[in-house]
């Protein structure tokens, strides 16, 4: 996965946890966590733009140091903090590349505010087209990647064709999958007031570290190769 061992959700975590740890740094880390509540929001409310998000941790981020690098605290681990804000600029700038690069697929990787508390969380959408110009919201494809201590690593893939989503979970445990089968119709009434009208969900076992950037063309020959249930609702 794109930066997993030095991601940009990771180095987030570290970095809010270092304002934490000051009185005159603790506030910056809170207005950083209502960014990434913001971003939940946005997508509830399909206003979600992946490009400006990344500014806006950018421009975040820039806001952070010029207040670090004027504190009074001496005891403010100022060094550190300016050594992670100029590592996350280098992964998001990175990023950014590789998405100017890559006409097909986009990569976005960041926290998000789940359950009261900030998961991480990697997001990659395929074009359904490889030949359309741009992404298409209605037809296309999509990753997410989400790191939780419940629930381990979790991906779901979503197929959307205008108003048809195929929903396929792939869990580490049949116990985590019977878990997220509880709670089906909790995720059709959010697909539903999304818009959706045609909603198929589907589970699968799977424990492998798959090349994400290859998961839309492979997705079929993986599932032929897993144990799963097929849902319609």
């Amino acid at each position: 996965i794109v930066l997993r061992e030095k991601g940009i959700a990771k180095q987030i975590f570290h970095l809010l946890d270092l304002l934490h740890q000051h009185d005159e740094t603790s506030h910056l880390a809170e207005e950083m966590i209502d960014t990434f509540k913001n971003i939940k929001s946005a997508l509830l409310e399909k206003q979600f733009q992946p490009e400006q998000i990344m500014k806006d941790i950018d421009i975040k981020l820039d806001l952070i140091k010029r207040k670090v690098e004027n504190a009074s605290d001496s005891n403010i681990r100022a060094e550190e903090i300016l050594r992670n804000i100029e590592g996350l600029k280098k992964g998001i700038e990175f990023i950014r590349q590789f998405n100017h690069l890559n006409h097909s697929e986009f990569y976005l990787q960041l926290p998000i505010w789940l359950r009261h508390q900030l998961q991480d969380l990697d997001i990659y959408i395929y074009k359904n087209k490889k030949s359309s110009s741009h992404f298409n919201p209605k037809d296309c494809s999509i990753l997410l990647i989400l790191d939780t201590e419940r629930l381990k690593r979790i991906k779901v893939f979503l197929k959307i064709r205008e108003k048809s989503v195929e929903c396929s979970f792939y869990t580490e445990t049949e116990k985590i999958q019977d878990f997220i089968k509880k709670h089906q119709d909790v995720l059709k009434d959010n697909l539903s007031f999304l818009g959706f009208q045609q909603i198929h969900i589907r589970f699968f076992i799977s424990s492998e570290q798959e090349n994400v950037l290859n998961f839309q063309s492979g997705q079929e020959q993986i599932s032929t190769g897993m144990h799963s249930i097929d849902l319609k609702v």
